[in-house]
């Protein structure tokens, strides 16, 4: 039911993309708490990709922190239980706008990161 209700809250482009490169049928159960919790922050481009805040560089630092060599990858990584302080900062972060984007480009991400690593 998480699942369903996380991603009525997104536009459909977005829960489209989510069915496409996040959810699977291994992992929908893993995924669905953590879409709903996330949901409502996220933003996305016109053709549904989840935003990852930060522009490249944001994108590069996220990698990095998730070890994961591409940002569709940090967004599987990002929605797997083992990584929850990761999502919740990343949710922040797209919350937080301006702020959040410099944040991510930033070497703070790490700071703020580091003590979330491997959090439920």
């Amino acid at each position: 039911m998480q699942l369903y209700v996380g991603l009525s809250m997104l536009p459909q482009e977005t829960a489209w993309w989510f069915f496409n490169y996040v959810v699977t049928k291994d992992n929908s159960e893993e995924v669905a708490a953590g879409i709903y919790f996330a949901a409502p922050y996220l933003h996305s481009t016109p053709e549904g990709q989840v935003y990852i805040p930060g522009q490249r560089q944001g994108e590069l630092n996220w990698q990095r922190a998730l070890e994961a060599k591409s940002p569709a990858q940090v967004m599987k990584e990002l929605f797997k239980r083992k990584n929850g302080g990761a999502l919740y900062l990343f949710a922040a972060l797209s919350a937080a706008g301006d702020v959040g984007d410099f944040i991510a480009r930033s070497n703070y991400l790490f700071q703020l990161y580091s003590p979330l690593k491997n959090v439920e």
